[in-house]
């Protein structure tokens, strides 16, 4: 099974599916995560995380602007999606061509439901005629649903990094906050957009080492 290919494909539909809602392109590639990051850093709230709501939630009233005559509902469960396929298959695209550490079957689920999400996206938008009541219920569930599927790919990559973290550091002398600084500046590719402030993570990682946490 070419999961590769299937989200390569997925995320083309995202695009497309944008576009369908007048968004641009570069518009939803900017803007696209707003309501995933909305609704992480308010499930995980920390003072890094209180930052961003409040960007978040402007991001996304830009996404709607971007999108006039379309419901919120839409816009909203359109950027869950995306959200969501960027959480999970930026994270795995590393360990694309090996399949004995590649969670195959949690994959193909996730891509299940990013076409879930879009579906009913592009189900709202087509019913912005006075209908929408009958789904909040359901929005809100799946929304939610989204949010802790997006947190559990964050919790993957903080995972991985702070193992990476504790293994560089284990061969390297110096304080916390010289090897912190050290490691921030070499940190793999796959790995530079885990935390707003790598630094800082690396940081608190090399603390809590200290602590036995």
């Amino acid at each position: 099974m070419d999961i590769v290919k299937m989200a390569l494909d997925q995320f083309d539909q995202l695009i497309e599916t944008a576009e369908d809602f007048g968004i641009k392109k570069d518009t939803f590639l900017k803007l696209g995560q707003s309501a995933m990051h909305a609704t992480y850093f308010e499930r995980n709230p920390t003072d890094e995380s209180r930052a961003y709501v409040d960007r978040a939630k402007q991001q996304f009233n830009e996404l709607c602007d971007a999108a006039p005559g379309v419901p919120r509902e839409a816009v909203e469960f359109l950027s869950a999606a995306f959200g969501l396929h960027i959480a999970t298959f930026l994270h795995s695209e590393d360990k694309q061509e090996d399949e004995e550490h590649c969670d195959c079957e949690w994959l193909v689920e996730t891509l299940m439901d990013v076409s879930s999400f879009m579906g009913v996206a592009r189900g709202l938008a087509k019913k912005a005629d006075g209908l929408l009541e009958r789904f909040q219920s359901e929005q809100r569930q799946l929304l939610s649903q989204a949010g802790a599927k997006g947190a559990a790919a964050k919790h993957r990559r903080h995972a991985e990094m702070k193992k990476w973290v504790l293994e560089k550091a284990a061969t390297l002398r110096g304080d916390d906050m010289n090897l912190a600084r050290k490691l921030s500046a070499s940190l793999p590719p796959e790995m530079a957009d885990v935390s707003a402030n790598p630094q800082r993570f690396i940081y608190d990682v090399l603390r809590s080492r200290q602590r036995g946490g």
